[in-house]
């Protein structure tokens, strides 16, 4: 899995990019200026915080509005990040009735995203003059605080997620968690996009690939199925013979039961073949089935 980070001069970029590597993902940081063409490889974003001042400055926010419109993957926006990504679906960023430094008193009202699995209620950490004024169209609210009626959203149509706080600090609690739901997210979207269950989009690539094999073992299975029972005619019409050659040696002098039974032995080599053609099918027809059953997984 691969996400990247991109740099909007926050404090604590740095230890969002930590994060994601202590959870075994493939990730590095990025300055936000990062042509999109660069980022399309990815299976998800993180928008940091940073200095800029989103209502006011958000040139200094670099192509972070076009990764916004055009990822077909996750996106998480922090503090600024979720500031820029609110104010793109129309919603009002602006200075925060009560600005945030430290401890924030969290309140998660929607645990089907990044809140899965977390309390109620934990201490989060903010850092921010500014605001999300408005719930964007589209967006949900999922977390507030006493001081901060959107705290964190999320986006009812697309991968788009944004947190007011910061989850990546240690005085965050349960910080680490919400980066894995973050992860788990991705994780969906990508069987999501690789099954494209329920799209009304023609069948993936994986599910295509199977049916070449499946039509190869079908014909298989059916050409050795004929193969035993022809063996199995052989085998009547070889005993239906060696009971009429018995039965005529008792019969006859001693001369005519040695070649009897020389013409017996002579069919003693087809005996031998056609058991082991007959062991040989039915061990196909055995591998065949097993076959059939994996790629139908």
């Amino acid at each position: 899995m691969k996400v990247y980070v991109v740099d909007n001069g926050g404090q604590w970029t740095h230890r969002e990019w930590r994060v994601l590597r202590c959870l075994g993902v493939e990730t590095r940081m990025v300055p936000n200026t990062t042509p999109f063409g660069e980022l399309k490889d990815l299976d998800g974003l993180v928008l940091s915080g940073g200095a800029p001042n989103v209502a006011c400055d958000g040139s200094r926010m670099g192509n972070g509005a076009e990764y916004i419109d055009r990822a077909e993957y996750p996106v998480l926006g922090i503090c600024a990040g979720m500031q820029l990504m609110c104010q793109r679906f129309g919603s009002e960023v602006g200075p925060a009735d009560t600005p945030e430094f430290g401890e924030v008193e969290l309140k998660v009202s929607d645990h089907s995203d990044l809140f899965r699995g977390l309390p109620d209620e934990f201490i989060a950490w903010g850092s921010h003059n500014d605001e999300v004024k408005s719930v964007p169209a589209g967006f949900r609210v999922t977390a507030s605080s006493p001081s901060c009626g959107i705290e964190a959203v999320a986006c009812v149509d697309r991968p788009l997620y944004g947190v007011q706080f910061h989850p990546e600090v240690e005085n965050t609690q349960h910080g680490s968690e919400m980066f894995r739901n973050f992860l788990g997210i991705i994780a969906a979207q990508r069987r999501r996009g690789s099954r494209m269950e329920g799209s009304g989009k023609p069948a993936p690539e994986g599910r295509q690939a199977t049916q070449f094999p499946l039509a190869i073992c079908s014909s298989w299975l059916m050409i050795c199925q004929i193969w035993v029972l022809a063996c199995r005619g052989m085998f009547a019409s070889f005993a239906r013979s060696s009971r009429m050659l018995i039965a005529e040696a008792a019969r006859t002098s001693s001369a005519s039961f040695v070649s009897s039974t020389l013409a017996f032995a002579s069919w003693a080599p087809l005996l031998m073949f056609l058991g082991t053609e007959v062991s040989s099918a039915r061990m196909s027809i055995a591998s065949v089935a097993c076959l059939m059953r994996l790629s139908a997984i």
